[in-house]
């Protein structure tokens, strides 16, 4: 009998230290998940505030380019406007020739001319510099289209000054120059100053999707008859 109550109490103590070192080692695993998940917690409240952070300064990167591209590109188009402007008085079918003091019609005449090309000249060196200035701000399609533009006016510019700058006073000669000069502001420049418009108008979002499809289509049509005039 007294071997049985040893064993039982034996037993007895045995289950208590059993059962209190699974609570100690329950407690104690218990603590260290709830701290790895505290940490954890912190370690991800902390990765999304920092990837808040980036997209914010994205967001304000974003803001800042677009906004310094419509303020370039609202300067690139007012120079564009005044390009075309000077350069379309040199095909303006009357002009003023009252003659000065002291001068003839002719001398007086001649002045005027030097004078609408120097304004002429003036205006597409200031477009020029600028959108070097500005063209990274563009998209490669745009740029493709304002360089079309450019060249366009540089060769308008250099057919009608020719006689000019080279002293050619013949008057077939003349006429050759001014034909070709006026060919191309009405076939190259006009045309192609629509198309830096319609590019314009997609980058400020004025289009819808159905005309920025359409003026997809159009764009290749045009870019078609191009190369085939090209050709």
């Amino acid at each position: 009998m007294k071997i049985w109550i040893e064993l039982l109490s034996n037993i007895s103590t045995v289950g208590i230290l059993s059962g209190l070192a699974f609570f100690l080692i329950k407690l104690l695993l218990s603590k260290y998940f709830d701290k790895e998940q505290a940490l954890f917690k912190l370690q991800t409240e902390q990765n999304i505030e920092h990837y808040k952070n980036e997209l914010i300064i994205l967001s304000e990167m974003k803001n800042y380019l677009h906004k310094e591209r419509m303020i370039a590109l609202r300067e690139l188009y007012q120079k564009i406007n005044q390009c075309e402007s000077d350069m379309s008085q040199f095909f303006a079918v009357i002009k003023t020739t009252l003659s000065e003091e002291g001068k003839s019609e002719e001398e007086t005449a001649q002045e005027q001319q030097i004078e609408r090309i120097k304004k002429a000249h003036d205006s597409f060196y200031n477009l020029l510099d600028f959108y070097r200035d500005s063209k990274v701000l563009f998209t490669k399609e745009t740029c493709k289209v304002l360089d079309s533009l450019l060249k366009a006016f540089d060769d308008c510019y250099r057919e009608f000054t020719f006689p000019t700058f080279f002293s050619i006073n013949d008057v077939a000669e003349i006429r050759n120059s001014f034909r070709a000069a006026k060919t191309i502001f009405d076939s190259d420049i006009i045309p192609i100053k629509r198309r830096v418009e319609e590019e314009f108008r997609e980058l400020v979002g004025v289009y819808s999707p159905e005309l920025k499809n359409d003026n997809a289509i159009k764009r290749n049509s045009e870019q078609n008859l191009t190369n085939t005039k090209s050709n």
